[in-house]
């Protein structure tokens, strides 16, 4: 009895550490959902595709971990903040005098490629390596 008593302890323990390591495993892969968008997002980007009246494609664009921005193209540079909130983000660019905000929807963002949407018009972006 002893020893079925051991072996349905040992099978309870060896499914509990699975079960662990399988949350651990969902933990270190990207949420696409949004939740790791931050820490995705980060880094430098180059637009490959744009919209009328757009960013120009070519033009670039680094988000760095303390939220800020830097948007370079066409002979023209500004700076920024950003924020990411969900499957968005906020970029306020300073333009002058002036400030612009933008929330900017995040359609797909992984290691290589950022596609955004802003009012039906979409920007697409790969990574800078």
């Amino acid at each position: 009895m002893t020893v079925l008593r051991l072996l349905t302890i040992a099978a309870l323990v060896c499914l509990l550490n699975a079960g662990v390591r399988a949350d651990d495993a969902k933990k270190e892969k990207p949420d696409t959902k949004g939740g790791d968008y931050a820490k995705l997002i980060v880094g430098k980007w180059e637009i490959t595709k744009t919209h009328d009246g757009g960013p120009t494609k070519g033009s670039t664009i680094e988000f760095t971990k303390d939220g800020k921005l830097k948007m370079a193209g066409d002979g023209m540079s500004f700076e920024g903040t950003y924020k990411v909130e969900g499957k968005k983000f906020v970029m306020k660019l300073k333009i002058g005098d002036s400030e612009m905000a933008l929330d900017i929807d995040i359609k797909k963002l992984d290691d290589n490629v950022l596609e955004t949407e802003k009012d039906g018009m979409g920007v697409d972006l790969k990574r800078v390596k």
